[in-house]
């Protein structure tokens, strides 16, 4: 980063950062608000699965998604940190977001309330373990990269492998800048989804999880803005808000008028395509009103194992069902970390 970044960073810590007297030591990277709607008894405990030793354990949410000082950081000549004000925007997406779980809607959300929830979404994106862990791997992976072309990294002038410290100030830059994706979640096509009785979502400990099913080679189809992205995110056991593409909802509202054209000549044939739990006129139905749509089975299957393929190392549940899992990772075990960047 140049001198310019660098005042900027400075800038925004005077207004986000804060010295670490008094403040707790332990620092969620998914907020407890949310955990706390996966948890099952009265002891905010949940059942937690460790892709890397593949064992599972119940404790409390104030145990997991956490670890000591991770937004506290030195940066020249002070120790800085982030927590409070993430704590502060936890509060008042706890707050709105309250009543969506409570009714099952989006209906209370108002658009002010809705750029807070994209905030939101944005800091969460950056600032998870997972983005830290990303990053780091991405440079050592084109370290080794260099050499095995011939290069030799340390001749290089102004390359380095970043430092532990080093990957944490650039998290913090990321976090402080975050307010940058908060377009990208905005502009999509917002969707709830409720799970079935007996089926229940999980979350990961990187919990906005990306997808997309068109192919875009060679540039890769996963990205805030890429056509055709969905992403996800857990609000709770019950329901999953899905932010799509809105060329999904255009593709969704030209089904739905074929439908009805076919409806006013074969009624019949129009009745066997919108048959089943969930069709494009309840998913339509849901994004114009905000009410969720009742997701069959295999999308909750779909959402969950885009949790555990996202999750840097543990997901979380209501239940000791880790079942999906378990096959993901017998079938491939390079999702006992999350997802890479890589030079290959």
């Amino acid at each position: 980063f140049g001198t310019s970044h660098n005042a900027h960073f400075r800038s925004a810590c005077g207004e986000f950062g804060m010295g670490t007297d008094g403040i707790a030591k332990v620092q969620h990277y998914v907020p407890q608000f949310l955990l706390k709607n996966f948890v099952v008894g009265k002891k905010d405990h949940v059942w937690v699965f460790d892709k890397m030793t593949r064992k599972r354990f119940r404790t409390n949410v104030r145990n997991v998604a956490a670890e000591t000082s991770f937004y506290d950081f030195d940066f020249e000549d002070a120790t800085l940190t982030l927590e409070p004000s993430l704590g502060a925007l936890e509060s008042r997406v706890a707050a709105i977001l309250r009543p969506v779980v409570r009714d099952a809607s989006l209906e209370s959300l108002s658009q002010q309330n809705k750029v807070l929830l994209a905030q939101f979404l944005a800091v969460q994106f950056v600032r998870t373990k997972q983005w830290r862990e990303m990053w780091g791997a991405f440079s050592k992976d084109l370290t080794e990269t260099l050499r095995e072309r011939g290069w030799d990294p340390t001749k290089i002038e102004g390359y380095k492998t970043p430092t532990e410290a080093e990957l944490k100030i650039e998290a913090a830059r990321a976090l402080v800048d975050a307010d940058r994706f908060a377009p990208h979640f905005l502009d999509k096509t917002w969707v709830l989804l409720k799970a079935t009785r007996g089926h229940p979502f999980l979350i990961g400990d990187n919990p906005i999880a990306m997808h997309n099913t068109r192919e875009l080679a060679p540039y890769g189809n996963i990205g805030l803005a890429v056509p055709g992205i969905e992403i996800y995110l857990p609000l709770s056991k019950d329901l999953t808000l899905g932010l799509w593409c809105p060329s999904h909802e255009k593709e969704l509202r030209a089904a739905v008028r074929k439908i009805d054209q076919i409806r006013s000549l074969d009624p019949a044939m129009a009745e066997r395509l919108t048959a089943g739990p969930l069709n494009a006129q309840e998913l339509l139905y849901s994004i114009d009103t905000g009410r969720a749509a009742t997701s069959i089975r295999d999308t909750i299957t779909y959402s969950n194992s885009l949790q555990i393929r996202h999750a840097s190392r543990f997901v979380f549940s209501c239940t000791d069902d880790f079942e999906l899992a378990e096959h993901m990772l017998s079938d491939d075990p390079s999702l006992m970390h999350g997802p890479r960047i890589t030079t290959r």
